[in-house]
């Protein structure tokens, strides 16, 4: 923008920020979903619309599952340790094994109008 007005580039930020009252921020990375996709839950949605308006709540049934870590995956250039020199730190913070894959384990569980599913992991 500083450049199709001719203006520098600070004066054009102070312009952004101050008068416009405005910021920048990155877009988003979503999962693309094609119109096949779309359609199907389209049609999802208004067969449960319709068990709803019918009273049917029965045959309706909210799930959710969420994957939980046992293992943390350790990232060294976010961890850091505060020492006045590498001989002061403990041994076993000094050295950190990698794990490719930490364990998890994942949970999935329901609800309805009848009541509620156990948890399965």
């Amino acid at each position: 923008m500083a450049l199709d007005l001719k203006v520098s580039r600070c004066a054009m930020t102070k312009i952004v920020k101050r008068d416009l009252g405005m910021s920048s921020f990155k877009s988003k990375k979503v999962h693309s979903l094609f119109q096949l996709v779309k359609e199907k839950k389209g049609c999802k949605m208004q067969r449960c619309v319709g068990l709803v308006r019918c009273g049917n709540l029965e045959r309706i049934l909210f799930s959710d599952e969420n994957i939980f870590n046992i293992q943390e995956a350790t990232n060294v250039q976010n961890d850091r340790i505060l020492a006045s020199s590498p001989s002061k730190v403990v041994k076993k913070f000094r050295y950190v094994s990698r794990i490719q894959d930490p364990k998890s384990v994942m949970i999935w569980a329901g609800v309805s109008k009848m009541g509620r599913t156990p948890l399965v992991l």
